[in-house]
């Protein structure tokens, strides 16, 4: 009969989690997730995308959580079962790494080892004197062990090793990666990503987290003046807000905010982010009518102006260019003795009025422009979690790309009136370059051996 697997379910379960096969696909659908959350705009409101794409599609996206990969449940969930893959294949694996990489519990369990790296040595001193000589050789990897002749291993048997830790190189970058999860999560629980936008003199006590939520800030920020400097050909040269920071009505602190130069205050990074001009609080009109002199209109944003002879005027929109040819003002006109307005478009240039037939000639003459900063605020409470992380990755990496494990044994017994070496090397990677430092290595305990200096560097296989 066929022999019936009896291993328990909790072993295969075990087994699945420390799978390779599991890993990469996580990887892979973790990278697909992060591609999608590249190429779609994230935290946008969900007419967003059913205007923006095909009625199909924008319930696709909305359905799986790609408005929002990066906090999706489904997202976590993945980074969860990698971050549990790693944890247990590491459980799985590191008793194992451990036991390679500790010394032999005894001398007596001392042996040498069937490994392709040997090298017999036959010398003419006694083997008190080979001994002493292979001593000093091994000590300078380690402090050697020294096992006890036996009827399997005549002579005395010595043994070093270094680069030990390298074994656990795979295990930390793996500690590194958890690490960094631990940052996400640190950054997404109880991180702050906010934006407030001033316009100079202008303070504001919240920032806006995103379409419809806002934070307050503890204090109260003010953009005491924003500078725009340019290169003589017209390029941006710097941008730069000037802020001060009030509590209880006193400032308590003035800093200023450049590219690439943030300002921290009250727990909180502030970084400019974009700036710009806006309308101010008014605009200036010209009004030519007929038989009269020109009259000069300082209309306010806000509110209405009563215009003597003609009617009421109102400012109801403003762009700062009109198809290409300058900037442009919408007007409100209820004349004397009507209730029906007329709208209306000037601009600064002939025709300057987007209307036929009226009495009278409005034409735009200027307006009030107001610089304005947009400043991110951020709080990441995970940024210590990335500084460690990135240490640990890179401990990790120097441990497993470039050191290794490396292990050496001597054996020496007599040999007529002489003694025989026989050495043995093994490193657990780069065995290439391990070949020629086991080459170099018997070099020097041959030179040593023959009382020589200038030991002579030699191949290492036999």
């Amino acid at each position: 009969m066929p022999s019936v697997s009896t291993r328990p379910p909790a072993g295969a379960v075990i087994d699945f989690l420390a799978s390779v096969k599991l890993a990469v696909v996580l990887l892979v659908v973790i990278a697909l997730a992060c591609l999608a959350g590249t190429l779609l705009p994230q935290d946008q409101p969900a007419r967003y995308y059913q205007a923006g794409y095909s009625p199909g599609l924008a319930r696709f996206i909305l359905a799986l959580g790609l408005d929002h990969v990066y906090s999706a449940l489904w997202f976590v969930v993945l980074l969860f079962g990698l971050a549990l893959n790693l944890i247990v294949c590491s459980l799985k694996r590191l008793p194992a790494a451990l036991k390679a990489m500790s010394s032999p519990s005894n001398p007596e369990s001392l042996r040498l080892p069937k490994v392709r790296l040997r090298r017999e040595l036959i010398v003419a001193l006694p083997p008190d004197r080979a001994l002493a000589a292979a001593r000093q050789a091994l000590g300078r990897l380690s402090r050697p062990l020294e096992g006890p002749p036996s009827s399997t291993s005549p002579g005395v048997i010595l043994f070093s090793q270094a680069g030990r830790l390298s074994r656990l190189g795979a295990y930390v970058i793996h500690l590194a990666i958890l690490v960094f999860f631990a940052a996400g999560l640190t950054t997404a629980r109880w991180g702050v990503h906010g934006y407030v936008t001033l316009f100079e003199g202008q303070t504001a006590d919240r920032i806006s987290l995103n379409q419809t939520e806002s934070r307050p800030l503890g204090f109260v920020l003010r953009l005491d003046k924003f500078v725009f400097e340019q290169y003589p050909d017209g390029t941006p040269k710097t941008f730069r807000s000037e802020l001060s920071f009030l509590k209880d009505g006193r400032m308590v602190h003035q800093a200023k905010a450049e590219v690439n130069n943030p300002v921290d205050f009250g727990g909180l990074r502030f970084y400019m982010s974009n700036y710009g001009s806006s309308l101010g609080e008014w605009v200036e009109l010209s009004l030519t009518r007929p038989g009269q002199e020109e009259d000069l209109i300082r209309l306010p944003v806000e509110g209405e102006h009563q215009v003597a002879g003609l009617g009421r005027l109102k400012l109801i929109d403003f762009r700062s260019d009109i198809r290409g040819i300058g900037p442009g003002a919408r007007l409100s006109l209820t004349r004397e003795g009507s209730d029906r307005p007329e709208v209306f478009w000037v601009i600064s240039r002939p025709p300057f009025q987007m209307r036929t037939r009226a009495p009278e000639v409005f034409r735009l003459v200027g307006f009030d422009s107001r610089s304005y900063a947009g400043l991110q605020a951020n709080h990441d409470p995970g940024v210590p979690l990335v500084w460690a992380g990135g240490i640990i990755m890179l401990l990790g990496l120097l441990a497993a790309f470039f050191w290794s494990h490396r292990r050496f044994w001597i054996q020496v017994s007599p040999q007529g009136q002489g003694s025989r070496l026989i050495v043995a090397g093994a490193s657990n990677r780069n065995r290439p370059a391990f070949e020629l430092n086991f080459g170099q290595f018997c070099g020097r305990l041959a030179a040593s051996l023959a009382g020589r200096e200038t030991p002579r560097a030699e191949g290492g296989q036999s």
